[in-house]
């Protein structure tokens, strides 16, 4: 035998081992008739109730769950429940990508997004004319110059969108509303105010909760003035508010009906 040929044979005894030790772990055809039975094995001893999981990609963003409400982590939370508004929450947490999931997103980049719908506002005056919820001087400051915006800013920037959004706060709700007849009923969004420094992004609201808060919530119908004069109230109204705020009919030290004007004050001081 040449050397050529005791060299091939060595490689291939080298090759024959490397194989052997390999086969309990490779997939051939006795494996797979192996596996074929355990399967069914497995479905007998289970039953029809069985359920079978595929192993796919996992995707940190796409396969995170939607959480039925969500508290930004940033500072500036109302102007970011306005962002997952406006661009969907899988945009938001891209956002996050680079950092870790636990931390918030840079400031330079909220601050560049801000001074954008600067020029967008600057654009479009004729919005904050129409509308009449702030000046657009004020607008421009909470948004180049303080940490977080307030709501009315938070209005704007909405309006700008055509957002339809209920805003709630305690047991009141101030409604911008876009919705026409080519819109999805549940298109509507929900922020809720916890405090002045925390704000939720309500998810999954259906129609039916929209339709559950405007039916028991107070409605404000300008947002920085809850409550209108004395003289525009009747005593029914003044009753029904004071239910809907969960305020007490009666005088506490009288034990009577409060009056008009004692449900009145009652509401003036809730707000």
């Amino acid at each position: 035998m040449n050397k050529s040929n005791i060299t091939k044979n060595l490689f291939k005894s080298k090759t024959d081992i490397l194989l052997e030790t390999l086969q309990p772990f490779m997939f051939n055809n006795d494996r797979f008739i192996e596996g074929k039975k355990h399967n069914q094995n497995s479905i007998a001893s289970v039953g029809s109730s069985t359920e079978f999981s595929v192993n796919v990609a996992y995707d940190p963003i796409q396969d995170q769950p939607m959480p039925t409400s969500f508290c930004p982590k940033e500072k500036d939370k109302l102007f970011w429940c306005f962002f997952i508004m406006k661009n969907g929450f899988i945009e938001y947490e891209k956002l996050r990508l680079d950092i870790d999931k636990h931390e918030s997103i840079n400031m330079v980049v909220e601050k560049k997004l801000k001074i954008e719908y600067v020029d967008k506002l600057r654009e479009n005056k004729n919005i904050i004319k129409k509308y009449k919820i702030a000046p657009l001087t004020d607008i421009e400051n909470y948004l180049v110059n303080e940490n977080m915006i307030d709501v009315k800013t938070f209005l704007i920037l909405c309006i700008l969108e055509e957002l339809s959004v209920l805003y709630l706060r305690k047991t009141t709700y101030y409604e911008l509303s876009f919705v026409s007849s080519d819109t999805p009923a549940d298109k509507q969004h929900v922020v809720v105010c916890h405090s002045p420094f925390k704000y939720t992004y309500e998810c999954e609201k259906t129609s039916l909760d929209i339709e559950t808060y405007k039916n028991t919530y107070y409605k404000l119908d300008q947002i920085d003035k809850p409550v209108k004069g004395f003289s525009s109230y009747k005593l029914p109204e003044l009753v029904e508010i004071c239910n809907k705020l969960s305020l007490d009919l009666v005088n506490r030290a009288t034990l009577k009906k409060k009056t008009k004007q004692e449900l009145y004050e009652s509401i003036v001081q809730y707000f």
